[in-house]
C-alpha cells in the first residue's frame, strides 16, 4: 500500500512541477522531495489512526468497557502520533510556500 501511495505522490509532484512555475532541475528535485516526504507522513498517520481504532474496537468486541483511562492510554500511544504528524504537515506547507515566494521560484 505504501508503494502505491508513494508512486501516486511522485506522479502528483511531477504533474505539479510540469504545470506550475519554472521548469528547473532544482525546483523539480525540491518538489519531488516535498511530495516524497508527504507520502510517509500520510501513511503513518493513517496507520496510527487505524491502530487506535483497532485497539478500541478489540476492547469493545471482547466485552470490556472502554473507560476514559483506557481511551487516553490508547490515544496517547497511537492517535496522538497521527495528530502530531498531521499538525506538522499542516504547519510545514505554508512555511514552504512563504519561503518559496521569497526566493522568486513561484
Amino acid at each position: 500500500m505504501f508503494l502505491l501511495l508513494f508512486i501516486g505522490f511522485l506522479a502528483a509532484g511531477s504533474i505539479h512541477a510540469l504545470k506550475t512555475g519554472p521548469r528547473t532541475k532544482q525546483r523539480f528535485a525540491e518538489l519531488m522531495l516535498v511530495y516524497s516526504l508527504v507520502a510517509p507522513a500520510v501513511c503513518w498517520s493513517i496507520f496510527f489512526l487505524g491502530a487506535t481504532y483497532v485497539h478500541l474496537a478489540d476492547y469493545a468486541a471482547r466485552g470490556r468497557g472502554i473507560t476514559f483511562s483506557l481511551f487516553l492510554h490508547v490515544f496517547s500511544s497511537h492517535g496522538l502520533m497521527a495528530i502530531a504528524l498531521i499538525a506538522l504537515l499542516v504547519t510545514y506547507m505554508p512555511a514552504l510556500r512563504a519561503n518559496r515566494s521569497g526566493d522568486g521560484l513561484d
